[in-house]
């Protein structure tokens, strides 16, 4: 049986992901990073098998029948359809894209593609939460009616070896990131639940700004949100986005 040729685009988040794609049969051929440091990485872990690019143009153009695109959260849109338009199967996890207008586009050329893109989220495999998901299957709960959910990160905003690791450059997505848009951490579980799918929303953020003198100061001033939904079920659904409470 022919080996799946995978390439990975975004090596920092998809050196996590070099394991699951050898056990499971297939080849990591190919790794596209801007930072000479990670292609190294990618080198030292393997070996000869590997071609590294430092352009996507470039790495796209490699022998692939899959990509998995581990670039910046907030830009996976306008690379799945590249992958897309040249029949090229892809795999993101997290967000397939961060506006209405890149949904769009996005759905459009699947629709044109013979490729399959598949939209990938790992909170909700974790074990704690496929416990959830099989006793909400088993009845003993009833139907949902309402469910909450958060997800935050207990860290003071003055640890700069925490922001280092994380915001390692000034204008990093994450300095930018509205606190509406990382959910799937809260809103991932429940869904993957109980089968139920968001079709009206309502948001609030909360304004408190960082310090501005601190070097890892976000840019982004609301510092948690709460966001409420009703799904298709019926059922009502609160959480929280990626909340900075210290």
């Amino acid at each position: 049986m022919k080996k799946i040729r995978v390439g990975i685009f975004g090596y920092c988040r998809g050196s996590h992901y070099v394991d699951n794609f050898l056990v499971n049969g297939a080849e990591v051929v190919a790794v596209c990073d801007k930072r000479p440091e990670r292609l190294e990485l990618a080198k030292k872990k393997l070996g000869d098998m590997v071609t590294c690019y430092a352009d996507f143009d470039s790495f796209i153009e490699h022998d692939l029948d899959a990509i998995f695109i581990a670039n910046y959260f907030h830009e996976h849109a306008e690379y799945i359809i590249r992958c897309l338009e040249k029949n090229i199967h892809c795999i993101t996890e997290c967000i397939s894209n961060a506006t209405m207008a890149e949904g769009v586009k996005l759905v459009e050329a699947a629709e044109k593609s013979k490729a399959i893109f598949m939209l990938a989220e790992n909170y909700p495999y974790m074990l704690f939460n496929q416990e959830m998901k099989k006793i909400y299957e088993g009845g003993t709960l009833g139907k949902i009616v309402y469910a909450e959910g958060e997800y935050n990160h207990p860290v003071d905003p003055a640890d700069q070896n925490f922001a280092i690791r994380y915001r390692y450059f000034e204008e990093h997505w994450r300095n930018y990131l509205p606190r509406t848009y990382y959910l799937t951490h809260s809103l991932g579980p429940i869904m993957a639940a109980t089968g139920a799918t968001p079709k009206r929303v309502t948001a609030f953020a909360a304004f408190a700004p960082f310090d501005e003198s601190l070097p890892s100061s976000r840019r982004c001033g609301d510092r948690t949100a709460v966001i409420t939904m009703q799904c298709d079920d019926g059922c009502i659904l609160r959480v929280t986005g990626c909340g900075g409470y210290g």
